[in-house]
């Protein structure tokens, strides 16, 4: 499972994997203990680790530092996009 967080204060977005939902919500509650500002889930979707890192490919320009990205509007419209079709396609392109 992939998902997206937001940092309400500096809008940065992390985007990042676990394994199932009941892991996400441990994730997100261990990440919010270290963090400053108050995150929010703003997406999450099925996926594996190599999905995780080839979206981190896709939008390196815009990584702030580790798993967090600036939250410009392609990042943005991918995110608002998300489909199961989308996952699909990057499983063909695999194969």
């Amino acid at each position: 499972m992939i998902y997206f967080i937001q940092a309400e204060d500096s809008s940065s977005i992390k985007i990042g994997y676990t394994k199932n939902l009941k892991t996400l919500a441990i994730r997100i509650k261990t990440i919010q203990t270290y963090s400053p500002m108050k995150l929010k889930v703003i997406e999450y979707i099925q996926g594996e680790i190599k999905d995780e890192r080839e979206i981190h490919g896709w939008f390196d320009d815009l990584r702030l530092w580790g798993e967090w990205f600036m939250p410009e509007l392609k990042l943005l419209y991918f995110i608002d996009g998300l489909n199961p079709l989308f996952f699909q396609l990057l499983d063909d392109q695999h194969k």
